[in-house]
């Protein structure tokens, strides 16, 4: 486990724009202890995920593989998720939600936070449409595209 506290703290200090800090290698620290080996892994993975692609992604919920048509509609409940708290908070939620089956993830320009979302991806746009307002999103992203599309 010193391996990966090690690489969490490198991964921590090098990466300011995601918004990790002392505070977050506290939090790793309890989620070592309250979390499975494989939890770990993932949340290493989407934080590797999100460091690579700091513009934003979509990717698979339980692959980690980048999605790259359909829809993509953020979830409600994972609102205002932001740095590793935020990581932590979308990983529980998707793992009680099926019907979640993405992570989405995008640097606010406006106040430096990195953001994370649990996401739904469906291929209709009309469907798309229906499941941004029933989240009351401002926004969907068109992942054919790459373009938002206001509610």
């Amino acid at each position: 486990m010193f391996g990966y506290i090690y690489f969490f703290y490198y991964f921590c200090s090098r990466k300011k724009q995601i918004m990790f800090n002392k505070r977050a290698v506290q939090l790793f620290k309890h989620c070592k202890q309250v979390m499975k080996r494989n939890d770990l892994k993932q949340l290493l993975a989407i934080a590797t995920v999100a460091t690579a692609n700091a513009e934003g992604f979509t990717v698979q919920a339980q692959t980690l593989q980048p999605i790259t048509s359909g829809y993509a509609v953020a979830v409600k409940d994972t609102q205002n998720s932001f740095g590793f708290a935020g990581m932590v908070n979308v990983y529980n939620y998707i793992q009680n939600h099926p019907e979640v089956n993405a992570v989405g993830g995008w640097f606010n320009t406006d106040n430096n936070l990195f953001y994370f979302d649990a996401t739904i991806v469906v291929e209709d746009l009309s469907t798309a449409l229906e499941l941004g307002r029933m989240h009351e999103q401002i926004a969907i992203f068109d992942l054919n595209t790459l373009t938002e599309i206001r509610l």
